[in-house]
């Protein structure tokens, strides 16, 4: 079975997933071969009431071996599904949620509380990777033995039916002794869930890499920049200062520069914006920038403003 998915090359098997299932192969064998299921269930498997002198248990008990059938499951969904969910997450992320899995199963079966057959077998763990691939590749299929593409769900849904009905035990269900305790594995699906709703630290950190640094903003409110008001007129007597100045600037220029002898032009009477586009010459380069035409402007002016006739 391998996974159709949007990976160029999916892998095949991991670290941690190998390790667990080597691991679970060979207790099937220490159970069969040396220790039998007495010792293996008495050391190994979670029973509540003996958590005080047991309390390692909550855990280990994936380690001992349920029915073969049941662990040929749990074995074909840790081998389908983990590897891709170990290679995207990283080996101590995924081994960190097997953990939670694990404990999960046995919280459950503390809940139940009533159950007389110990928990046993690494269904609990199946059941949280067969999640978690399904929370990732939903939409991903999955290829039955190689042969033909069945969707993530549809499998998932299948291998946990499966694993219920394996755990139960049909045919001991027929007979009136079927194992409830197989249930409390559905707590790994529980936990799993709500594992995969917290956001982790590697999320975050992917999160705040992708997100640009945002520039600083000034707390300051933008107000609107009122407009200029309008430069009061000088009254006549700082004209008539200015016209002196006017007067002055030009005796000292014939004075220095060599005289030019200019066409009489008639004089045009001036433009009612005249005077205000000197004045505001003025105050921005001063009367030195003013031309002979600007200076004449500003002398008829101030012979009007004195009550003196305009040329």
């Amino acid at each position: 079975m391998s996974t159709a998915s949007t990976d160029a090359h999916p892998p095949r098997s991991t670290t941690a997933v190998t390790a667990l299932i080597a691991t679970l192969v060979a207790m099937l064998v220490v159970r069969y071969g040396l220790v039998g299921q007495a010792t293996m269930v008495d050391w190994f498997g979670f029973e509540p009431d003996r958590l005080a002198t047991r309390w390692w248990t909550p855990l280990t008990y994936v380690l001992a071996t349920p029915r073969p059938l049941l662990l040929a499951v749990d074995l074909l969904a840790l081998s389908s599904f983990g590897p891709r969910l170990e290679a995207a997450w990283g080996t101590h992320r995924f081994v960190r949620f097997l953990v939670v899995c694990a404990f999960g199963g046995s919280l459950l079966h503390f809940l139940i509380g009533d159950v007389a057959e110990p928990l046993l077998g690494p269904t609990a763990i199946a059941f949280g990777v067969m999640l978690g691939h399904l929370w990732q590749w939903r939409h991903d299929e999955v290829w039955l033995f190689g042969v033909t593409p069945v969707s993530s769900r549809a499998l998932v849904i299948a291998l946990t039916a499966a694993a219920l009905v394996a755990g139960v035990g049909a045919a001991d269900a027929v007979m009136g002794r079927p194992e409830l305790s197989t249930l409390s594995h559905l707590g790994g699906f529980a936990v799993a869930f709500l594992y995969l709703r917290v956001p982790q630290r590697e999320r975050i950190e992917q999160l705040r890499q992708r997100i640009s640094p945002v520039p600083d903003v000034n707390d300051e409110i933008a107000r609107p920049i009122p407009r200029t008001p309008p430069r009061q007129r000088e009254r006549p007597e700082e004209i008539d200062e200015i016209v002196a100045r006017s007067k002055a600037a030009v005796a000292k220029r014939r004075e220095t520069g060599p005289r030019v002898r200019r066409a009489q032009s008639t004089p045009k009477p001036p433009a009612p914006n005249e005077l205000d586009q000197v004045l505001d010459k003025i105050s921005a380069q001063g009367m030195e920038s003013l031309t002979v035409e600007e200076r004449e402007v500003l002398e008829r002016n101030a012979r009007r403003l004195k009550g003196g006739r305009t040329d």
